[in-house]
């Protein structure tokens, strides 16, 4: 079973490479990860997508995990969350449904494998609750369709049927007092960063609102603090939300995605070994030449783009197939700066551009589109930022590019 001291121990292992610490880690907290993405998302098919991005991203940024001050199960849940909120806000269809508590989550909940990575926060937990006790109703319940639901300001603002701008300002000193009821015995009036650290973590300010925050995190030790403060504190609202069985061979998808095919050499391939021991020469010599050529050509209506910079910084060889929606991927140069990643968009000229996913670690992996997405792939500009790993891409891409490229 694992503990906290456990998790550190897998994500510092992940940070080296060591992909059987992945593995590991999967198998640790997997369930309550995909419980989040599910509840979210409210479809497995989206809550799958959304898990196997959380790990791609878990293991790009382990090398950062020590630094940014939060506890390892807080961090997890944190990735899971804004993972499962981007792909809810890409759908373009509003959110799901919210609901005036969370009693019924015990409807999509399983026996938990690891009951006590819920059991240690257990304190945080009820002074949350208590301090959202104090909070209007209507309110309270704002709060946590902003967390749970991905609801933005103008979502939550059609619910209550008020203004976005009227909803921030009641908001804003609600937010105020949340903070101090939680740091009750603590004098300092944090003020205004309060409320805009809160309304970061719950994904509630515009990308420039965010840009502009995240300027000042490091020059500012006590503002980064109100964010990991608020951090931990609402990665307790999902401590209802039960473990979820993931389907079996999801983390092989995972693994194909970063690493790349398991490659079988031709002379370790169990046909060939078997061949070999009967004596069928010619058998074996014809299903050499299979293996080591694979299918005559590739299918007849896979897509190309060639997506590259200026400088030739950054080149990514694509290959699409619109059938299954994979997204063959080689890239021969190009690299994220730090505690950042390459992330792939989908871009359309009456669309807002939208995100199909940070790039695999390893030079060459698959991305899947959306079934929804497949049909507009085809004559349109896939293009490559770089994006903070963990971070929310729901307020849209930056400007300039890293490099661009039409597929046909």
């Amino acid at each position: 079973m694992s503990t906290p001291p456990d998790i550190e121990t897998y994500i510092a292992a992940i940070a080296a490479g060591d992909q059987d610490s992945l593995a590991t880690l999967y198998n640790a907290t997997s369930e309550k990860l995909f419980g989040l993405t599910l509840w979210i998302l409210g479809n497995r098919a989206d809550a799958e997508d959304a898990l196997v991005d959380t790990y791609r991203s878990i293991w790009q940024a382990a090398g950062k995990y020590p630094r940014n001050g939060l506890g390892p199960m807080t961090w997890l849940l944190t990735i899971a969350r804004n993972t499962a909120v981007d792909r809810l806000r890409r759908r373009q269809i509003g959110p799901r449904g919210g609901r005036e508590d969370l009693d019924d989550i015990a409807a999509i909940t399983a026996p938990a494998r690891s009951p006590e990575m819920q059991s240690g926060a257990a304190g945080a937990r009820s002074q949350i609750a208590n301090c959202l006790d104090k909070m209007p109703k209507d309110r309270a319940i704002a709060l946590r369709r902003a967390y749970l639901d991905g609801q933005t300001y103008v979502d939550l603002a059609d619910r209550l049927d008020v203004s976005a701008d009227t909803l921030r300002a009641q908001m804003s000193s609600h937010l105020a007092a949340l903070r101090g009821c939680l740091d009750a015995g603590d004098d300092q009036d944090h003020g205004a960063d309060a409320v805009l650290t809160a309304e970061y973590a719950l994904g509630l300010l515009t990308r420039a609102e965010a840009a502009d925050l995240e300027a000042r995190l490091t020059a500012e030790p006590a503002l980064s603090q109100l964010l990991i403060n608020w951090t931990e504190d609402l990665a307790q609202l999902t401590d209802p939300i039960g473990p979820v069985i993931p389907p079996a061979a999801l983390f092989d998808q995972i693994g194909l995605q970063l690493f790349g095919p398991k490659v079988t050499r031709w002379w370790q391939h169990k046909a060939v070994i078997w061949l070999a021991g009967v004596g069928v020469a010619v058998g074996a010599a014809l299903l050499i030449v299979n293996l080591l050529l694979g299918p005559s050509n590739a299918a007849r209506n896979d897509l190309f783009a060639t997506i590259s910079a200026a400088d030739r910084s950054v080149i990514l060889d694509v290959a699409f197939d619109p059938d299954s929606g994979v997204l063959a991927l080689d890239r021969t140069a190009g690299t994220a700066s730090d505690d950042h990643v390459l992330t792939l968009w989908l871009v359309l000229e009456d669309l807002a551009p939208m995100p199909l996913g940070p790039l695999p670690t390893a030079t060459s992996g698959r991305l899947t589109v959306d079934d929804q997405y497949r049909r507009l792939v085809p004559g349109a500009i896939l293009a490559i930022s770089e994006e903070p790993i963990g971070g929310s891409l729901a307020a849209g891409p930056p400007n300039p590019w890293r490099a661009r490229g039409r597929i046909e």
